[in-house]
């Protein structure tokens, strides 16, 4: 998973997962990478391997204030559980009401 972390099949290595991510984060002010998980049974026990992490642009992504979840903007019925989410992002305190994070360009576009 680290080596190629989408899957083996993908051309997208570590480095230009982690670059994605920070590209992300210095321009947005957050990140999104969604969980990919292996269900087995094993003992007659239910259990969930992670087997691939993807990297979702912020731009695809809005939070739904009636159930308490992020999804996409244009397919509002796909929406993400906690645990099949990472949302990376920087709190501010100027901007209560934000659901995100705060970018590099609404720093520097403050007075």
């Amino acid at each position: 998973m680290f080596n190629h972390p989408v899957s083996n099949e993908s051309s997208i290595t570590f480095p230009v997962f982690i670059k994605q991510i920070v590209n992300s984060q210095e321009l947005v002010g957050d990140t999104f990478i969604e969980v990919n998980y292996e269900e087995f049974d094993f003992d007659h026990n239910n259990y969930h391997i992670i087997n691939g992490l993807q990297y979702i642009p912020a731009s695809l992504i809005r939070y739904f204030d009636d159930t308490d979840q992020y999804g996409f903007r244009n397919k509002p019925h796909i929406r993400y559980e906690p645990d099949e989410l990472i949302h990376i992002y920087e709190p501010s305190t100027e901007f209560h009401d934000s659901k995100f994070g705060v970018s590099k360009l609404e720093t520097i576009q403050k007075p």
